[in-house]
């Protein structure tokens, strides 16, 4: 009886915790976390690529999509905070481009849902959501870098979200927007310049925009192109609801 008991007033606690409402953050905090964002995303910066929340969002993409088009999902691995690889299988065609394609276009439509969020003044779901992110990636996860990466960002997701104040939940939930829309924001253009600098031929073979061309035979710039376009969509909207609300 005591344990039932226990187990709805945690329930009831949670409840109450997610259905807090937050204030909208303020025009200069989405700023500074965005700019934070990319400071943890930049090239030659101390933190290069640090951005964890924006790679593990990239290969939950490539899973959901796999998932979706009747696919599965066999290992999501990171080989730290700055790479990793998701392991699926799925048929050739419309199913291994969506899959090959959503990795770089997930962490911008997630960002779009967390300005939702907050514009709403919902951000303890935004840590909700992060929570129920780790747990799913933990679920395919073999190695343990991939585990403990993932586990230290959903127990600092859960931590602040059953602790903190709303007021610091606001600026937690504006610090994963800043790290969601900045990560392929600021990785798209790094390998667009990187295939630009090198000679045909000899240009990165390990990525996603490769795969697709590899997939249908449509150059890697035109997916670059794609994946700019849908980064800049989801940045002007996340600012229309953000900086200028109707």
């Amino acid at each position: 009886m005591s344990e039932q008991g226990g187990a709805a007033d945690f329930g009831e606690r949670l409840g109450q915790i997610l259905a807090t409402a937050t204030t909208p953050p303020s025009w200069w905090m989405v700023l500074v976390m965005a700019s934070a964002g990319v400071g943890l995303s930049l090239p030659g910066s101390r933190f290069h690529q640090a951005n964890l929340l924006g790679l593990i969002v990239h290969e939950a993409g490539h899973a959901a999509a796999a998932l979706i088009t009747g696919g599965r999902v066999e290992i999501i691995e990171l080989t730290g905070t700055r790479s990793g690889v998701t392991w699926t299988w799925n048929s050739s065609g419309f199913p291994s481009v969506m899959t090959s394609l959503a990795g770089y276009a997930a962490p911008p439509l997630a960002g779009l849902g967390v300005a939702a969020l907050l514009a709403s003044g919902k951000a303890p779901l935004v840590l909700g959501f992060g929570v129920v992110l780790a747990v799913l990636v933990l679920l395919v996860s073999r190695d343990l870098i991939t585990i403990g990466l993932v586990l230290a960002f959903g127990v600092t997701m859960a931590l602040v979200l059953w602790f903190a104040a709303p007021a610091v939940q606001v600026w937690f939930a504006c610090a994963v927007l800043g790290l969601l829309l900045t990560h392929s924001a600021v990785r798209v253009p790094q390998l667009t310049a990187e295939w630009f600098r090198t000679e045909p031929g000899e240009q990165p073979e390990d990525n996603d925009a490769v795969a697709l061309y590899r997939e249908t035979g449509v150059t890697p710039y035109a997916w670059l192109l794609v994946w700019a376009v849908w980064i800049g969509f989801c940045w002007w909207k996340a600012a229309s609801w953000l900086l200028w609300p109707m």
